[in-house]
């Protein structure tokens, strides 16, 4: 699906329209003055979604997560909640 306008609109548009479970996002932790001149999509989504939002970022190069085929693993997975109603 191509859908032109801002990315974050669209993404929570998109999310909404297919019913989606959850939202995962790539980041490139931008930090300080670039982060506010540039904005930061994940962050918009994160604040507004109404889904859970996964965000990723690019592995260090040192990372042995990386395949055979050249794709990058996940080798482990952090999940933190404190069970709350809201935590679902």
């Amino acid at each position: 699906m191509v859908r032109q306008g801002n990315p974050s609109d669209c993404t929570l548009w998109f999310a909404e329209k297919e019913d989606m479970e959850v939202i995962v996002m790539g980041t490139h932790a931008r930090r300080g003055f670039d982060r506010i001149v540039l904005g930061s999509n994940t962050d918009r989504i994160m604040r507004k979604a109404r889904y859970p939002v996964l965000v990723v970022s690019n592995p260090s190069q040192s990372a042995p997560t990386i395949g055979p085929d050249g794709k990058h693993r996940l080798g482990r997975t952090l999940y933190c909640t404190d069970f709350s109603h809201n935590s679902e």
